[in-house]
């Protein structure tokens, strides 16, 4: 994850967790992503949190996606909406 621009979605514990483990450090964590409104603007650890429509304007090199597999493909299917070029996804079992 060296170098790369990193954004960590959801916002909740699991992502949050993320935010200190070292390999993800190694990267630029550039933002929370939520689809609460209510988090929108606001810091987590120093992260600010955005909305889906902004994911690509910031340009990341990859999306982490930190949530339970029930809720992955939910997650999968509005990042895809939002988005109009390919950045790769990883999907954490956590």
């Amino acid at each position: 994850m060296q170098g790369k621009r990193i954004i960590i979605l959801p916002t909740c514990p699991l992502s949050v967790n993320l935010l200190s483990d070292p390999d993800i450090r190694q990267g630029n964590i550039i933002g929370l992503v939520d689809r609460n409104p209510v988090l929108h603007g606001k810091e987590v650890q120093g992260i600010t949190v955005h909305g889906y429509e902004a994911i690509e304007t910031m340009d990341p090199d990859i999306i982490l996606i930190a949530s339970p597999q029930q809720h992955q493909q939910d997650i999968l299917r509005q990042i895809s909406q939002s988005l109009n070029k390919l950045i790769p996804i990883a999907l954490l079992d956590l």
